[in-house]
């Protein structure tokens, strides 16, 4: 992984966290902040922009091609969290939604190749949450954790028999929420991440290509949280 990151390192991180956090809570019958909520699963439904932050390594025959990069289309979905309070100010949360699919585009020496391809994903977030106090109705919050994108489905553009690659990346995250009722509440979200994937495939007249294609996705997100009763 790009930055020194460690997946693994993350997971265990938020692992650890999470049954410390567990640990401190049992041992609390005083109803002070780390005790047991009486319903910790919740779901949050919106919508979501990815905006992207694209750059690409692009090689011909095992040659790097100079000046070739790439953009990639922005996408808006609809979104959902699958959460588990562990203690009053932690929470681990799951994120899917409705797979976008990013278009890749070549960029200054490969501008005239056009589209080189499309791709549907999933992008699954596992993040650990940290609750701060309330402020005027407000609780913000902020976490981190993995990504794994899982590639679904390529479309060839100019790269024909196109194959992209799942991955691993990680995203930073937070945002606000605000009760509007015994179940609900309104969220507002953001995630920066930091993602790359490979691809493989053919130019026109049989050339082999391949592509590490850079997605540092800006993920801003809004919806309501329902929590189970």
């Amino acid at each position: 992984m790009r930055g020194g990151f460690s997946v693994k390192g993350v997971c265990s991180a938020i692992l650890v966290l999470g049954l410390s956090a567990a640990h401190a809570s049992a041992q609390s019958n005083s109803g002070a902040e780390g005790t047991p909520v009486a319903d910790p699963w919740y779901v949050r439904m919106g919508v979501l922009e990815a905006i992207y932050h694209p750059s690409a390594t692009i090689a011909t025959s095992g040659v790097v091609i100079p000046g070739a990069t790439a953009t990639v289309s922005n996408n808006v979905t609809l979104m959902f969290d699958l959460g588990y309070d562990v203690a009053n100010r932690f929470s681990i949360q799951l994120m899917g939604g409705i797979p976008p699919k990013p278009t890749v585009t070549g960029e200054r020496a490969v501008t005239f190749l056009g589209d080189l391809g499309a791709v549907r994903y999933a992008p699954v977030m596992l993040t650990g949450i940290y609750r701060m106090p309330r402020w005027r109705g407000w609780q913000p919050y902020v976490g981190a954790g993995p990504v794994y994108a899982i590639i679904l489905r390529d479309f060839d553009r100019a790269v024909s028999d196109l194959v992209v690659l799942n991955n691993w990346g990680l995203a930073l995250q937070g945002g606000v929420e605000r009760s509007i009722g015994n179940n609900l509440a309104l969220f507002f979200d953001f995630k920066e991440g930091w993602l790359a994937v490979d691809a493989h495939g053919n130019l026109s007249g049989g050339i082999p290509v391949t592509a590490k294609v850079t997605l540092d996705p800006s993920v801003i997100g809004v919806g309501v949280k329902v929590r189970f009763r």
